[in-house]
Parts: C-alpha cells; sequence; structure tokens
C-alpha cells in the first residue's frame, strides 16, 4: 500500500511541474522605445533677397529609432516600432511646424506672411512610409521657392518629421524628429532713379518780345539736370527749333549753337547755349529749346518756349506828321509814311502793303493797297531802290475828329499783319460871320 500511495504521490508532483512549465509567459518582438531622429538639414541655411526669383535645395536623412533589446522581448521575432504592438512600418510626414524669429521670439507676421513662408518649402517625399525597426532611413529633398510677400528678417523654421495617425497602441513611444532651418531675406538694394529731366530756361529773347527786322536775335538758353541725391545723370543733348505759320514751318537751329561747356555735364552742371542770327522776316515765331538727360530705361526730355514777333517801324511823314496840323474835314489829305527796319534804313518796297483808314466812330473808311490811281498806294524810291516814302490820297467825307491810319503787310506765312498806325485830325470849317 505505501509503494501505492508513493507511486500516486509521485504522479502528481510531476503533474503539477508539467503545469507549472506550461505556464511561463510568451516574449513579445523587440521594438523601438525613443523618436524618430534625423541627420542635421544640409545645407542648414539659405538667404535671399525679398523681390529676386529663385529656389533653393537641401536634403536630410530621417531615421528609425533604435531597438531596445532587453530581456523583456524575444530578440528572435521580427523587431517592430514602438513599445506597443505597431508592426514592422509606420507612416511619416514632413511639414513645416512654427517659425521664429532669429532670437527666437514671435514673429510679427500676418497669418497670410506666415502661410507664404511655409508653403514655400516642398518636400520630398512629403509622406513616406519607413520599414526595418532601428535601421530604417528615408531621405528628403527640401525645396524652397523665394516669396516676395514675407518682409525681411532672419526666421528660424521647425521642420518635423512625425507619424500620420500616431495611435495609443500603435506606434507607440515614436515621437517626431526636429530639425531647424534658417531663412534669411534681405530688402532689396533702393537704386536711386534718375525721375526728373533737365530743367531748361530760355532768357533770350523774352517771351513775347517784339523785334524790328533786322534786328539781332540773340537765342540764349541754360540747362541744368537735377542732382536727385545723386541719381541725376547729366545733360546728354540738347537743341533748338524756331517755328512759326502755327508751327507748320521749323527751323533747326542746334547746329548754330554754341555751349559754355562740351556736353555731356553731369547733374547739376549748369550749362549755356546761345545762338547768334539776324531776324530777317517779319511774322509771330516761336523758339524751343530741349535737352535730354541718360535716364534708364527712358530718356527724359525737358523743354521751354519764348514766343516773339518781328515787324518793320511805321513812321508818318508830313504833311499829317505836322504837329498841331489840322485838316479841313472836307479836303483831300496826301497820306504818308515810312517803312524802316530795326536801325531806321529805308526798305526795298512792300508791293503787299494795306493801309485801311478808319473814321474818327472806328468804323472803316477806305482800305488802300499797292498800285496806281486813287485807290492805290505808291512809293517813291532812292538810288538804292529802297522806298522812301508810301503815299494814299484820302477825300476827307466832312466829318470831324481824329482819323486812323493802320499800316499792313504780309508775314512770312502770307498773311496780313499789322505794323503801326497812323492818324490826323479834321476840323469843321470856321462858320464866317455876316
Amino acid at each position: 500500500m505505501r509503494r501505492n500511495v508513493s507511486t500516486l504521490a509521485l504522479g502528481m508532483l510531476l503533474t503539477l511541474a508539467s503545469t507549472a512549465m506550461a505556464e511561463k509567459p510568451v516574449l513579445g518582438p523587440c521594438g523601438t522605445n525613443s523618436p524618430l531622429s534625423a541627420v542635421d538639414i544640409a545645407p542648414s541655411s539659405y538667404s535671399y533677397t525679398r523681390t529676386s526669383v529663385d529656389q533653393f535645395t537641401a536634403t536630410f536623412t530621417v531615421l528609425s529609432p533604435r531597438v531596445n533589446v532587453t530581456g523583456s522581448c524575444d530578440p528572435l521575432l521580427d523587431y517592430v516600432f514602438g513599445n506597443g504592438d505597431s508592426g514592422a512600418d509606420i507612416d511619416l510626414e514632413v511639414r513645416v511646424t512654427d517659425v521664429y524669429n532669429g532670437d527666437g521670439s514671435t514673429p510679427s507676421l500676418t497669418e497670410e506672411q506666415l502661410n507664404a513662408l511655409k508653403n514655400a518649402f516642398v518636400f520630398t517625399p512629403a509622406n513616406f512610409t519607413l520599414t526595418d525597426p532601428g535601421k530604417g532611413s528615408q531621405a528628403v529633398s527640401l525645396t524652397f521657392t523665394n516669396t516676395s510677400t514675407v518682409p525681411a528678417g532672419e526666421y528660424i523654421v521647425n521642420i518635423q518629421t512625425r507619424m500620420t495617425n500616431p495611435e495609443t497602441e500603435k506606434g507607440s513611444g515614436v515621437g517626431p524628429a526636429n530639425k531647424t532651418f534658417t531663412v534669411n531675406i534681405a530688402e532689396p538694394l533702393q537704386v536711386k532713379l534718375d525721375t526728373l529731366p533737365p530743367v531748361v530756361n530760355i532768357s533770350s529773347p523774352a517771351d513775347g518780345a517784339s523785334l524790328l527786322l533786322n534786328a539781332p536775335l540773340q537765342a540764349t538758353f541754360k540747362i541744368v539736370d537735377p542732382t536727385e541725391e545723386g541719381a541725376g545723370t547729366g545733360v546728354h543733348a540738347a537743341r533748338a527749333f524756331i517755328t512759326t505759320c502755327a508751327e507748320a514751318v521749323e527751323h533747326d537751329i542746334s547746329g548754330a549753337l554754341s555751349s559754355s561747356v562740351s556736353l555731356p555735364v553731369a547733374a547739376g552742371e549748369e550749362v549755356t547755349f546761345t545762338e547768334n542770327a539776324i531776324a530777317n522776316q517779319i511774322g509771330t515765331f516761336t523758339l524751343k529749346a530741349e535737352a535730354d538727360d541718360a535716364a534708364t530705361p527712358t530718356i527724359h526730355t525737358g523743354s521751354d518756349v519764348r514766343s516773339f514777333t518781328v515787324g518793320v517801324g511805321v513812321a508818318p511823314l508830313p504833311p499829317i506828321s505836322v504837329v498841331g496840323k489840322q485838316f479841313n474835314s472836307t479836303a483831300d489829305v496826301a497820306i504818308k509814311w515810312a517803312i524802316t527796319d530795326t536801325t531806321g534804313a529805308f526798305l526795298p518796297p512792300f508791293t503787299d502793303v494795306v493801309a485801311v483808314v478808319k473814321l474818327p466812330s472806328g468804323e472803316t473808311a477806305a482800305t488802300y493797297v499797292a498800285g496806281d490811281g486813287s485807290g492805290g498806294i505808291r512809293w517813291d524810291l532812292d538810288a538804292a531802290g529802297n522806298a522812301v516814302q508810301y503815299i494814299a490820297n484820302y477825300k476827307i467825307p466832312g466829318i470831324a475828329g481824329t482819323y486812323k491810319v493802320e499800316i499792313f503787310v504780309k508775314d512770312v506765312c502770307n498773311s496780313l499783319v499789322k505794323q503801326g498806325e497812323l492818324s490826323f485830325y479834321a476840323a469843321k470849317p470856321a462858320v464866317q460871320k455876316k
């Protein structure tokens, strides 16, 4: 009986030992227990001028966390990511998370500017699957495209690689990898531009000046290009023109100009141009002077304009020039006058001369043109063939008062232009007493 009892006890002990061995815990796979890591971005910074158009490329590599092989895991099993049931691969994304000033402070950017800076970064690949826990890696290319909407400054940009959809049990302990990249944005150099044309000032002839025929005609003008605090490009060319007949006729006098200094001259330096001529035509004229700088992309032209007239001298001759002379209001009067130039010299006869007699009321009484007869103007010549006097015979119509005679000749544009005015006085005959 004892043997049997002992045999039974031994069997029970063996059964208990077998049960104990069957309940030994099974070890799981070894996994990572630290965040992702990354090699520094190279190059780690980029500088550009805000308005420039360009791109910049850098690279970095995302690395798997190390596997923690301890007695609590089975190293013979395939490694996994994280310290939970995370599997042999994880999905990652690369993005810009935060932006700081160079001193670490928060930048004073609007939301639009901040987004513009973030969106200037493009990562290739931006999303990927990382495999091979403990050894896996992924090279990432960073491309930055210049943006002009972000103000100048130094910006430290945090670039983060993290799990796309981290879960409590899947990928637990796989934290993000953060790397910084510095963007330096500079304002473009303010290039000073020449924005103003040269200043042209005609000093002679004076605006509205009246010259007599054959008078010296001196065209003088001064030019200076504004310095514009160093932006002025100076005077590089000058021209002058005399126009008439509503500018239909233009005479270029640029070739006859003389200058106080040779062109070009620097900004702020004054140059004087002069042209000496003779006013040898009757009419109304315009002097226009122009000057160019050397501005880019478009040259600026400054100008000035003066108008002047050229005419002849008209002087009354006896009998109407006699001081105090009075004519009978019914008498015939010989209207005589002389036409001279600036020196008082007689001129060849003006065959287009016209004389208009005005009554004391101002109404036109008679018009005389060159020609023979009572309705014509005749003239007397000297030995040189110049007209020393013009004569028109007028019958006073019995009206007392001051009569005016307007003298016209044709100008260079073939228009009749008044040159002077004569006058004489007619008195009523004295009433004789019976």
